[in-house]
């Protein structure tokens, strides 16, 4: 069992349904009394009133998980929804009105496995206590249903729910009166409609064509444009806690079904439009770790795929259907594009081998969710394990290397925009990184000095926490701005295999970076040049602020009152969503006046409550390369960063050193790592002494990603039933091959 997974995750998990739907069986409907009917949807039929599993297959179990499916809810995002789901699974309030068929249609059984909220929660639907034991199945995802897991983001999607022009109530209500709230964005808090005490659900739409976050935005980026293209799509951005705690859940769960922490190379393709283009499903398979051995079941080869001759096309389109495209020729893209995700009328459960991974629903079914604005580039870096380089190569020759200056793209992906891992990746090997080292900069032993071209990108290393940072002082003759995070490194395996095992406690590692420049950058607002983790912190500055300032003024209404004191139902420990938002409100403008100052900056403690925890996402832009010191090899105006990667005990990776940090003596250090910043455990202390164990950054990052994708590809499960003989397992992943 992967307790070490599931342990952070509890605080915010929700088991009440899954008691309610696991108690009940199959058993005939009993109808309820003839209903009241409704002039504007008439003819509404009797209702089942006796709790029952839908018939047939309704909640058999998974015999083998191939996926999981990212939902987006088309409804209100409130805990509510978990409720909702828990009746349609028990055959409860199961009949809903379509306005297009113009009757009243059953929706007994459809739903997800697990569904997460707005504020974090997440609901456990079916299946045992905890996320152990046999996944259930459910219906959510068409043909995906007999080998997929399904999970629901409560978000408003394409429901046709959006708020007035002035969006006064009585369920939504505007924050402030102005146009936007941050730039190419507005936030509202809702409501939902239903009675009781209802939660309060801070939310942020965009604003076209200012917003410019990442999504599947093509055209003109507007409003209208999104709409038409993905059927009413309101422009609600799912929540920081959504992503947080959607990514704990996918981390446990899927070491929990064995399925691999992979990703389409397109994330945001769909199968109703990108079927038509035999290049995408050309790179699609190609990118795939069992792209070989999918190749062979589908009728051919991977160099023949990798060819990209006539003989491609021809097998793409050629076939068993009777319907033709535009040139005339028998169309059998659909059935490759199917299969290829494992689905198949003939096989059930799984048409394998397949990819495995997480897949948007559209990818491969009729419903665009989790819809055009989720962004499943910043998901997928906050499930993955492995670190990355912190800064890009763009050149090698024999004589230099030349280090990059433009942005990755994930920031603002788009629909073009490849997920790819920017370790395995990289234009550079771990020579070229080393070749930019500085031989003798002063405190070597502690620190590595990289010489970089002035606005080179820096990026996080890995997912983490922040501990302290500070935001350059522009005037300096140095650049001073640096940020230290904590990271949990998962590197021992189960006995007798491969695999990671995540039962067992993380070792803690530390990653600092320092002479950042982050010239331009604000706490006040959302900018380009702000690193990442400080976009997300003002995003949730700003909310806090001004949904503490209106629930301060509205305590008087009774819903809204009741709506902001209404605790998460998870098992905590929490505080209300109200107090929750004024003790953001509070802690948040206190670093933020302190990172305009210039100051460095302690950020809340990831054991506490209140504040929120700043969290740093894997490949998170964190500032540029600054002015360094000067050195034997650095003149004045020498720009580039230092990195500190350690620890406070000794891992074995090679050219490891017992050596004081750096920065033991400065103020901040001293106050990081006094007894009152205790963490949840000694290891995750920072050393009031300063002594720890360096490691030099590429034989890190070696040595993890080397067990880090030894334990994944062992889920990939390469000995499949259908006699292909596969190459032998590799250490490290193949290449991305975008071509």
């Amino acid at each position: 069992m992967p307790s070490q997974l599931l342990a952070p995750l509890k605080r915010f998990l929700d088991q009440q349904f899954r008691l309610a739907v696991m108690n009940v069986r199959y058993q005939a409907d009993q109808l309820g009394p003839v209903p009241v009917q409704d002039p504007a949807h008439p003819g509404k039929p009797r209702s089942n009133i006796v709790p029952h599993w839908p018939p047939p297959t309704w909640g058999d179990v998974i015999g083998s998980v191939q996926s999981f499916i990212i939902h987006g809810t088309s409804g209100w995002p409130s805990y509510q929804s978990a409720n909702n789901f828990g009746d349609l699974f028990r055959s409860l309030n199961y009949l809903d009105w379509s306005s297009g068929l113009q009757r009243w249609i059953d929706k007994r059984g459809i739903g997800p496995q697990y569904f997460v909220d707005p504020n974090g929660t997440a609901f456990n639907l079916i299946g045992a206590e905890d996320l152990l034991g046999d996944p259930r199945l459910t219906w959510h995802a068409e043909e995906m249903n007999s080998m997929s897991i399904g999970i629901e983001n409560g978000d408003v999607g394409d429901s046709g729910a959006s708020p007035g022009p002035a969006g006064t109530g009585p369920y939504w209500w505007q924050l402030s009166a102005a146009t936007e709230d941050l730039t190419g964005m507005k936030a509202y808090v809702l409501f939902h409609p239903g009675g009781g005490a209802q939660d309060a659900v801070v939310v942020w739409f965009a604003r076209f064509p200012a917003f410019t976050g990442a999504g599947d935005i093509t055209g003109t980026g507007t409003q209208t444009a999104l709409s038409t293209e993905f059927g009413g799509w309101r422009n609600t951005l799912f929540t920081e806690r959504n992503y947080r705690t959607l990514a704990m859940l996918c981390r446990h769960v899927a070491e929990e079904v064995k399925v691999p922490k992979n990703f389409p190379l397109f994330p945001y393709l769909t199968r109703a439009h990108d079927v038509r283009d035999p290049s995408l499903f050309r790179k699609l398979i190609m990118a795939d770790q069992l792209s070989t051995q999918i190749a062979v079941k589908l009728g051919t080869t991977f160099a023949a795929i990798q060819a990209n001759d006539a003989a491609y096309s021809t097998w793409y389109h050629q076939g068993d259907y009777t319907v033709t495209d535009a040139n005339g020729r028998p169309e059998n893209r659909n059935t490759l594009w199917t299969r290829f995700f494992g689905a198949n009328p003939n096989h059930r459960p799984a048409d394998t081998p397949c990819f495995k991974g997480f897949l948007t629903h559209a990818i491969n079914g009729g419903h665009p969710c989790p819809g055009p604005l989720f962004d499943w580039h910043r998901f997928a870096r906050e499930v993955w394990d492995w670190w990355w380089y912190p800064f890009d190569i763009a050149f090698v020759s024999l004589a230099s290397v030349t280090v990059s200056t433009t942005m990755r793209p994930y920031r603002q992906a788009r629909r073009t925009t490849p997920l790819i891992e920017y370790y395995y990746d990289a234009t550079g090997l771990p020579a070229d990184y080393n070749r930019l080292r500085d031989p003798a900069p002063p405190l070597e032993i502690a620190r590595e000095r990289f010489l970089l071209p002035a606005n080179a990108p820096v990026y996080a290393m890995a997912n983490g926490v922040v501990v302290a940072a500070r935001l350059p002082n522009s005037t300096a003759p140095v650049s001073n701005g640096f940020v230290l995070i904590r990271h949990e490194v998962f590197a021992e395996t189960i006995a007798g295999s491969t695999r990671i095992d995540y039962s067992k406690q993380p070792a803690i590692v530390w990653s600092l970076i320092t002479f950042l420049s982050t010239v331009g950058c604000r706490v006040d607002q959302i900018v380009p040049l702000n690193p990442d983790w400080l976009n997300r912190f003002v995003m949730r500055l700003k909310e806090s602020e001004l949904a503490s300032a209106f629930w301060t003024t509205n305590r008087a209404t009774a819903a809204i009152n009741n709506g902001f004191s209404h605790p998460p139902s998870s098992a905590g420990p929490r505080l209300s969503t109200g107090m929750e938002i004024e003790q953001d409100a509070t802690g948040y403008r206190a670093i933020a006046d302190d990172l305009a100052a210039g100051k460095a900056v302690l950020f809340p403690l990831e054991v506490m409550v209140t504040p929120t925890p700043v969290r740093i996402v894997l490949g998170d832009y964190l500032g540029a390369a600054g002015l360094l010191p000067t050195s034997a090899n650095s003149a004045p105006g020498q720009t580039g960063i230092e990195i500190e990667i350690f620890s406070k005990v000794p891992l074995n990776i090679p050219g490891a050193a017992n050596v004081p940090s750096a920065s033991a003596n400065d103020d901040w250090w001293k106050a990081a790592s006094a007894a009152v910043r205790h963490e949840s455990t000694a290891s995750r202390d920072l050393p009031a002494d300063g002594m720890t164990w360096r490691y030099p950054m590429t034989a890190m990052l070696n040595w993890l990603n080397g067990i880090t994708w030894t334990s994944e590809w062992e889920k990939y499960d390469v000995k499949l039933a259908d006699k292909v003989t596969p190459a032998p397992a590799p250490t490290r992943p193949a290449p991305r091959i975008i071509l």
